[in-house]
């Protein structure tokens, strides 16, 4: 694994991950990462691709991982939503011109998939396909109300400070279909050893801060709106990946929702598989060979690279 940093308008940098294969790269993959984790945890997918001639790279979101410089906050998304997506096409724009010649695919899980669903409508970068994991569709009532109490919260504890009532109003609810609980976060995959790894990585779990918070309503209240829908790029292939069990895509109801909003849209290819019994990380669920290979297939059928 290859790390760089790349520099953001805030003066803050963004930590970059970026796994080769073998030989020539038969076609580029970006991961784009969740919330309160970083890029480095999707290596051993990354090792997959690249055994099979894909080049991966990926970036720490601000806030997130090794992009959290000196004097910088873990859980405080430096710039807002937006200057994160554009964090997302830096990397993209840097790798693209060194590899100009071969199909390019974002592939966004969790947070990540709400960035690149914004993504979709503010550029038209040329791509020949987008994966979104663990993604899901909310309730617009609930998004003005995250949005109002981050408003008010961050007037008592301040934009850099926590609150447990986001932190509830956001999460809370998602561990209660896998009662009686091991841990905080046996809603993320059935593997225990995969809940263990992300317990005990220092750079995982974290509390978000208040202005996080606000902005991940802000940013998913957007790309449910019908005129942001519509000026992603009808043509690109989209394809939707999630667990049967995921709370966040309301255990695939709210999947479902988006893909039926994409396609009222226009999008002219969206295909989506539920994945029976597995929580909201496909990648580290148990049987996760087959959710790998599943992506292979797909992107081995979405060779031409976008214009």
């Amino acid at each position: 694994m290859q790390e760089f940093f790349i520099q953001l308008e805030t003066a803050s940098f963004l930590h970059c991950c970026q796994w080769c294969p073998a030989g020539e790269p038969i076609g580029v993959v970006q991961l784009v990462h969740g919330v309160a984790e970083h890029v480095a945890r999707y290596a051993p997918f990354a090792a997959f691709l690249t055994q099979r001639g894909y080049l991966v790279v990926g970036e720490d979101h601000p806030g997130h991982g090794k992009s959290v410089g000196e004097g910088e906050q873990l859980g405080y998304l430096a710039g807002g939503w937006r200057e994160a997506v554009r964090g997302i096409h830096l990397l993209l724009t840097k790798t693209r011109r060194e590899y100009p010649n071969v199909p390019y695919y974002l592939l966004g899980h969790s947070m990540g998939s709400f960035l690149v669903r914004t993504y979709l409508y503010t550029y038209h970068a040329p791509l020949a396909g987008v994966i979104l994991s663990g993604t899901g569709w909310q309730n617009p009532a609930l998004l003005r109300l995250g949005r109002g109490l981050a408003k008010a919260e961050a007037l008592r504890h301040g934009e850099h400070g926590t609150s447990r009532l986001l932190q509830r109003l956001a999460f809370g609810a998602y561990n209660h279909a896998f009662a009686p609980n091991r841990t905080a976060y046996d809603w993320i995959s059935s593997d225990s050893a995969a809940v263990d790894d992300y317990c005990a990585d220092p750079l995982c779990g974290f509390d978000p801060t208040v202005q996080l918070y606000g902005e991940m309503f802000y940013g998913m209240a957007q790309n449910q709106k019908r005129d942001n829908l519509s000026k992603m790029q009808r043509s690109l292939p989209v394809h939707f990946l999630s667990g049967s069990l995921d709370p966040v895509g309301n255990m695939g109801q709210g999947v479902l929702e988006t893909v039926e909003a994409f396609q009222a849209a226009g999008m002219e290819e969206v295909t989506c598989q539920l994945y029976e019994g597995m929580r909201h990380e496909p990648l580290n669920e148990v049987g996760r060979e087959a959710v790998y290979g599943d992506i292979l297939l797909w992107l081995q059928a979405h060779k031409k690279p976008g214009k």
